[in-house]
């Protein structure tokens, strides 16, 4: 159920995640325009903040779509959520050429798990006044499919977005620190241990000063945390969403919008009493 429309609304920003890939890691892929947008409509209803539509596949052993094919499953979905809502939409694509026909549809939010190797990308976000998403992933590919090695996972992360120039090139293209988010990458060439520790070090991460975008939702780390099929990681994600929304995330990438919300309200509610508790 949504919450009351006179609620305040939780904090962080809620992104919904829309699969318009019918081999979603998450199991969740929509294989028509009408099953999409049937979930888009749910995410509404339920609270979403952001929409982010993707159409291709990151899971390790996906088959990489080229960018017609990807265009193909996108742009009757864009089309359609552009007349129906006024959310902001984001765009999960690391094809500059994607993103530019995405965002002629009203997309204004670029999310490019990739780590933007395609620099074309910084000028589209610049040339459409979009937000680029900058994602810290170390494999030449999409896929989260092995682990790299870190001695210091959170101090390797943080760094990388100044020692890959990613920061310096979105602002020598016209981008403004204010249309930039950074996501760690959680998936992406991260073990259990790293992303446990990527989490906690949230708070340093939020020292680079750009809001931070967390997805962590199903992830492989519950799994193996707690033996949890896909389809029953609910919990471990929400126990994962609420430790990052405490500890700096500014946007929460999420699958299940309203039990995210009603956890966030929650705490939100909590936190708040608590500060007002007397000595």
């Amino acid at each position: 159920m949504p919450l009351p429309a006179t609620e305040p609304r939780p904090s962080p920003r809620i992104m919904a995640i829309l699969n318009a890939s019918p081999d979603s890691f998450s199991g969740d892929g929509a294989a028509t325009v009408e099953a999409a947008l049937n979930r888009a409509d749910a995410a509404i209803s339920e609270g979403a903040d952001i929409l982010d539509i993707g159409a291709e596949s990151t899971r390790p052993g996906a088959t990489p779509l080229d960018a017609e094919s990807e265009w193909a499953r996108l742009e009757p979905i864009l089309t359609a959520l552009r007349a129906r809502t006024a959310l902001p939409l984001s765009v999960d694509t690391y094809k500059a050429s994607v993103a530019a026909k995405a965002c002629e549809k009203g997309v204004t939010i670029i999310n490019d798990v990739s780590g933007c190797r395609d620099a074309e990308l910084f000028r589209v976000a610049a040339h459409y006044n979009a937000t680029l998403v900058l994602t810290h992933n170390p494999h030449p590919g999409i896929s989260g499919s092995s682990s790299a090695t870190y001695t210091d996972v959170v101090a390797e992360v943080s760094a990388a977005l100044s020692a890959l120039r990613a920061r310096a090139r979105a602002h020598a293209a016209g981008l403004k620190d204010d249309q930039l988010w950074f996501d760690p990458g959680f998936g992406f060439g991260k073990n259990v241990d790293d992303t446990l520790t990527l989490l906690r070090g949230l708070p340093v991460l939020q020292t680079l000063g750009l809001p931070i975008l967390v997805g962590v939702s199903n992830k492989s780390f519950i799994g193996q945390l707690t033996g949890a099929a896909t389809a029953e990681r609910l919990g471990g994600t929400l126990a994962a969403e609420l430790f990052a929304a405490t500890h700096g995330a500014g946007i929460i990438r999420t699958h299940r919008v309203a039990p995210l919300r009603q956890a966030l309200f929650v705490q939100q509610v909590l936190h708040a009493q608590n500060q007002h508790t007397p000595d």
